[in-house]
C-alpha cells in the first residue's frame, strides 16, 4: 500500500534533513510538488516521491547554502543532503520500476562532489537492471 499524500508530507517532514531545519515549511508548497512530482507504480498506484521534493525544498532555502568558494560560485551546507535525498529517490524510483513525470527524474550523484546537478526532462521509465 502506498502512502497517502497527507502521509507522504508527514513522512517529508520527518525526515533527518528537513525537521530540524530553522524554517518554516509550506505545506501548499510541499503537497503541490508532492503531487506534480509523483510517480506510477506497474499497479497503476500513485507513488509520492518523499526524498525528491524534500531535495527540491532543500534547493530553496537559501538561507541555509554558504559559498565556500568564489571561483566559480560553489555553495556548500545543503548539497550532502540532498545529494543523499536524490540518491535515495533514484534507488526507490529504481527498486519500484516507477514511471516518472517529465522533469521530475533523478539521477544518481557524487556525494564527494558537493555539487547538486540539473536534471533533464525527458519522461522514462526506469528500470531494474538484471
Amino acid at each position: 500500500m502506498q502512502l497517502t499524500l497527507p502521509a507522504a508530507l508527514a513522512s517529508l517532514k520527518n525526515l533527518p534533513a528537513v525537521r530540524d531545519l530553522p524554517v518554516v515549511l509550506d505545506d501548499n508548497f510541499l503537497n503541490r510538488l508532492l503531487t506534480l512530482s509523483a510517480g506510477v507504480n506497474a499497479q497503476t498506484e500513485t507513488v509520492y516521491r518523499v526524498y525528491y521534493v524534500a531535495a527540491k525544498f532543500l534547493e530553496q532555502i537559501r538561507s541555509q547554502h554558504t559559498l565556500s568558494s568564489a571561483d566559480g560560485a560553489v555553495f556548500t551546507g545543503l548539497a550532502i543532503p540532498i545529494a543523499s535525498l536524490l540518491n535515495l529517490q533514484f534507488s526507490e524510483d529504481l527498486a519500484l520500476g516507477l514511471i516518472i513525470p517529465p522533469g521530475f527524474e533523478s539521477v544518481p550523484i557524487s556525494i564527494a562532489s558537493h555539487r547538486v546537478k540539473v536534471f533533464g526532462t525527458k519522461s522514462v521509465r526506469v528500470r531494474p537492471v538484471l
